[in-house]
């Protein structure tokens, strides 16, 4: 009898300790994994009552700091929707739901920017003619009007970047770079007036042109003569037109008349009837061959190649054509005008306190503060694009990622939701620097080879864009698929970020194991009772057995 119960506790102790290693692995799922955005069962990203909504668990914290990325947030599917031409605002609402079992306070300066999201970083790529490979076909259009375009030979890299570093530090990737326009100082160089009237054959020369002796009418309308210069490059000749020592000394108008000349070149040469071969051996077109796109009705395009005018318009780019609020009720942004207005991008990463980028964060963000169960809310959250011609070449050139960030109040490692505050509005501040200042992980996605996209693209620059769904990993000049109209949900309500608590403490889709802790507490002890009870009938066992050999 005594040797059944002991066997009986003994499988008791067993089974209590299987679920005790489940429950532990469980409170570990829940209370230890990063947090994340909700999705659907295919993985996509989806909206709850107009809401994208971020759960904060205790993985998002390092260093005493949450981190929350919104690497599909900005994406071409959501915050960027379908702005590849100007004057167009996109606007999303956001739900930031604090089950981290901490405290989180914003401090000034809580968020990070930077450059790079879906179009990742690639080479750079030492291209030079012997890589010539030919250019690749992609087919375009309808069953009743088709058409293709064929890309040169860089374009069929992944991840394919120049040999250039932006300001950010950062290699010039294809999908951000500015194509060579023709503008008027190009069009001047060869003795024209009408940008329009420049050719494939005279784009080609620029990088040898500017190097011979030149006669030419500079911006001011001045005639200027310059003896030839074998260093001279196409920068420094518009260096000379504009009399500046730098392109960054040029004006916005001064930029935009380089970056917003045509976009494409639209004939091959003087005689309409001729066209580019794409198996020529004249070294003239060896750049083209490899930055170069060939378009239906012999028009053409190709990618700059010089490295200071590249590193312009990047920065250009950037500081200018790229405008993002966290709220437009309180900062407004505006997609036609010429100027971002301190709204930039760029403007977010440098972290000016000065600028309208910083004061506008610190307005959404300033004294907040989430206990357990807390949900933050940007109503308005919105970016805009207005851009030159040189970045719209393809659907668009846009790329960025932000991240928000919370310090851990340690004095108060958790709080009773029943304590948290009730719906008010908080500002915010601090600029957001590409990759911040400390060693926490900036929000730049892993470089996961399947999450590059290809090279070509799927859909022209003519093409518009799309909402809902998950992240973009579309190609490097593609348009994101068709997909609903999630994302352009109406941002009413409150401006700014908005704290409050769901009438059961909890946000978003329905948790399992919100008892774990307790459950696991009851197997322990169950476990533990049960270890005592075969140790206590063993030793009762130990006893008779003692008796009976004495006797």
């Amino acid at each position: 009898m005594k040797k059944r119960a002991f066997s009986v506790f003994l499988s008791l102790t067993i089974v209590f300790c299987a679920i005790s290693a489940y429950l532990t692995q469980a409170a570990a799922e829940q209370f230890l994994g990063s947090g994340a955005w909700h999705v659907d069962d295919e993985g996509a990203l989806v909206q709850e009552d107009g809401y994208y909504v971020y759960t904060i668990k205790p993985g998002d914290i390092e260093d005493g700091v949450a981190t929350i990325r919104f690497d599909p947030i900005a994406s071409p599917n959501v915050l960027i929707e379908d702005n590849y031409h100007p004057g167009s605002n996109t606007g999303v609402k956001v739900k930031l739901v604090n089950e981290s079992g901490q405290k989180l306070v914003w401090e000034s300066g809580g968020y990070d920017f930077t450059t790079v999201n879906t179009y990742q970083v690639g080479g750079p790529i030492p291209l030079d003619i012997s890589q010539y490979t030919g250019f690749v076909s992609v087919d375009y259009g309808t069953e009743e009007h088709p058409y293709e375009i064929q890309y040169g030979t860089a374009y069929q890299t992944i991840p394919n970047s120049f040999d250039v570093l932006g300001f950010d530090d950062q290699y010039i990737r294809f999908a951000v770079a500015a194509v060579r326009t023709s503008n008027k100082p190009l069009a001047r160089l060869f003795g024209k007036e009408d940008p329009y009237d420049v050719t494939l054959t005279e784009a080609v020369q620029v990088d040898s042109r500017v190097k011979e002796a030149l006669s030419f009418r500079d911006a001011d309308g001045h005639e200027r003569a310059v003896s030839a210069d074998a260093d001279r490059t196409y920068a420094d000749y518009l260096k000379l037109y504009y009399n500046v020592d730098s392109l960054e000394d040029l004006t916005n108008r001064q930029k935009l008349e380089v970056l917003g000349g045509e976009m494409e070149f639209k004939s091959f040469s003087e005689d309409p009837s001729e066209r580019f071969d794409p198996n020529t051996t004249d070294p003239m077109f060896d750049q083209f061959k490899l930055y170069g796109i060939i378009k239906p009705n012999n028009h053409y395009q190709m990618l700059e190649t010089d490295p200071e005018l590249l590193a312009m318009g990047y920065h250009y780019l950037y500081s200018n054509c790229m405008r993002f609020t966290f709220d437009a009720e309180t900062s407004p942004i505006d997609g036609v005008k010429d100027s971002a207005n301190g709204m930039s991008i760029a403007d977010f990463m440098e972290k000016d306190s000065g600028s309208a980028a910083t004061q506008s964060a610190e307005n959404v963000f300033g004294g907040t503060v989430l206990n357990e169960n807390d949900v933050l809310t940007l109503e308005h959250l919105a970016f805009a694009y207005q851009a030159p011609n040189a970045f719209n070449w393809m659907p668009h050139c846009i790329d960025f990622n932000f991240a928000l960030k919370f310090d851990v109040d340690d004095g108060d490692a958790s709080s009773d939701p029943g304590s948290s505050s009730e719906d008010s509005s908080h500002g915010g501040g601090g600029g957001g620097g590409g990759g911040g200042g400390d060693d926490r992980p900036d929000p730049t996605p892993s470089e996961d080879p399947s999450s590059n996209p290809p090279t070509v693209p799927e859909t022209p620059s003519e093409g518009g864009g799309s909402a809902g769904g998950g992240t973009d990993t579309s190609g490097t000049t593609t348009v994101p698929p068709e997909g609903n109209d999630e994302s352009g949900a109406s941002t009413g309500g409150y401006s700014g970020g908005n704290i409050n608590e769901d009438s059961d403490g909890r946000s978003g889709k329905p948790k399992t194991g919100d008892h774990t802790l307790a459950l696991l507490a009851v197997s322990a002890t169950l476990a533990v009772g049960s270890g005592a009870l075969c140790i206590f009938f063993r030793g009762k066992k130990d006893e008779q057995d003692d008796v009976q050999e004495e006797r």
